[in-house]
Order: structure tokens, then sequence, then C-alpha cells
């Protein structure tokens, strides 16, 4: 599922999320995300398309992607770069 800047905020605020921001051409992107979505099911993990969601990209800073954002209750505690994946993924087992 997409987030958008209306909906980052209401989506991010209630527990453990996890946002991948990268473009929705970006094949990177899109197999990261699909790995995310399969590895954990029960975890609720959306996409920012940084194209369409250019503010909303700016106001997170995003300068590298993919990168993912964990969030709990609305606040980032984390994030991953693209080449992290392996730490993010154990990050999200514990």
């Amino acid at each position: 599922m997409y987030l958008t800047k209306e909906t980052f905020a209401e989506q991010t605020g209630k527990g453990r999320t996890v946002v991948l921001f990268s473009s929705s051409q970006s094949v990177l992107g899109n197999n990261y995300f699909t790995e995310l979505t399969t590895t954990f099911p029960d975890l609720p993990i959306f996409r920012v398309d940084i194209d369409k969601e250019r503010d909303l990209a700016a106001d997170t800073n995003i300068r590298v992607s993919p990168i993912v954002f964990v969030f709990q209750d609305g606040q980032m505690i984390d994030k991953y770069m693209w080449n992290q994946k392996e730490s993010l993924m154990d990050s999200l087992r514990s």
C-alpha cells in the first residue's frame, strides 16, 4: 500500500510500522518491497513513491533511495539504506 502526505502520519502513528521510500519505477525498490511484505506478512509495511510524493520525501529528508524507515507509535526509530537489507531483516525478526 502506498502512503501519501495525507495518510502518512495516521498509518505510521500506531505500533511498529515499516515504510519504504523509493520510486515506483525502481526495480530494486520493487524487489525490496516484495521481499519485505512476503517475509513479514503480519507487519504493516507501506511504500512512498518519492516521484509522486515529493513534499513527503523532502519533509523526511530522503536523499537516496530505496531507504527504509521503521516507526514506533509515530516516531522514527531506525532507518536502513538499500544496502543494509540483512540488518533490517534481522532487526524486524527480533
